[in-house]
This record gives C-alpha cells, structure tokens and sequence, in this order.
C-alpha cells in the first residue's frame, strides 16, 4: 500500500516537477529516517540475544516509560531468545529437505512470475507508452497514479476475504490479458493492421 502511495505521489508530482527536485523529493524521507536512527534504540530482542541484561532493560524502559514495570517482559524475552537459540540450530542447505521443497518452489515461483510479469515495467514507461498510444502523458500518469491506491486497498481487503490462492490465480490472469492485449496494441500500431 504504501509503496503505491509512493508511486502515486510521483506520478502526481512529475507533471509538474523536473526529474531532478523529484529525485530530491524522493531523498528527503531516506535523509530523515538516517537521522532518526540515532534516536532509535536497540531491540530488547536482539540485546537480550548478545547478553547484555542491564541495556535490556535501559531499552524496555525507554520504550514503556521510565515509570512502567518491565520485569516481567524481560525474563520473557530472555526466556524466549534461550528457547529460540536452542531450537534453532538449522543451517542453509535445510530449506533443501523435502519437507521444505513445495514451499521453497512457491516462494521462489511467485517472486519469479512477479519479476517476469513485466509490471515494472509498465510503471517505468508508463509516459512512454502512453505518448506512443498517442494519450495524454499527464492525465495518463495522474489517472494511473489514482488507480494505484485502491487497488492495493481492494487487494488488502480481498486477501483475507477469498484468500491468497485465488488473487493469486486471477491477478495472474489479469496480467496476462492486460499484457498480450497491450502489446497486441503496440504490434498492430508499429505494423499497420
């Protein structure tokens, strides 16, 4: 969602600032955040997973409140990062096990027909195709950046209602339609039909 907002915002932004302020504009949430990390302090987790008991407890406190009672939390915390180091003692070449092998598939599958789709792609041209159809780049842009948010809402909202399989399948679909239709466009544009 937030990476469609992101998108958005520069579709929006980019009728009517150059590519270097955008660039800029596109900085300014890495630089604060940089400078925010200062101030950020480190996970109870991973302190009580070093071993450092008393900045454990520095840390619970400054994120509960110098007046909260942490004692509880903390032996928890501990207790839980013992039991996670003695049960995890797995290695790289496990995800290999036949155990792992269907999930490992699906994993590695989605991220590749997700790279494939060719939807970034589109997002990246999106100016250039829309001057080659011979559509208006800025209502073309402003249009797909205004579409972007719903749907990422709409897909939030469906994923728990119908479940991952079936938008999975029918986004897949989709894309393929909306694809071969776009370069069926472009082909008969480029070769006169």
């Amino acid at each position: 969602l937030l990476q469609n907002a992101g998108v958005s915002m520069v579709y929006f932004c980019g009728n009517f600032l150059e590519w270097r302020m955008m660039a800029l504009l596109g900085a300014l949430p890495c630089v604060i955040q940089a400078i925010g990390l200062f101030f950020v302090p480190e996970s109870p987790r991973w302190l009580a997973k070093v071993g450092t008991e008393k900045e454990l407890e520095n840390s619970l406190l400054r994120l509960r409140g110098r007046d909260a009672d942490i004692s509880h939390e903390a032996s928890e915390i501990q207790l839980m990062t013992r039991m996670v180091e003695s049960d995890s003692k797995s290695s790289f070449s496990d995800l290999f096990q036949r155990k792992y092998r269907h999930t490992l598939v699906v994993g590695i599958g989605l991220m590749l027909i997700q790279q494939f789709s060719g939807s970034a792609a589109v997002i990246s041209y999106a100016s250039t195709i829309f001057r080659k159809a011979g559509f208006s780049v800025a209502i073309g842009s402003t249009m797909l950046g205004l579409f972007m948010i719903p749907k990422a809402m709409i897909g939030l909202i469906l994923v728990d209602k119908w479940g991952r399989r079936p938008l999975l399948l029918t986004s897949a679909c989709g894309m393929t339609i909306t694809s071969m239709l776009l370069g069926l466009a472009f082909a008969l544009q480029e070769y006169g039909g």
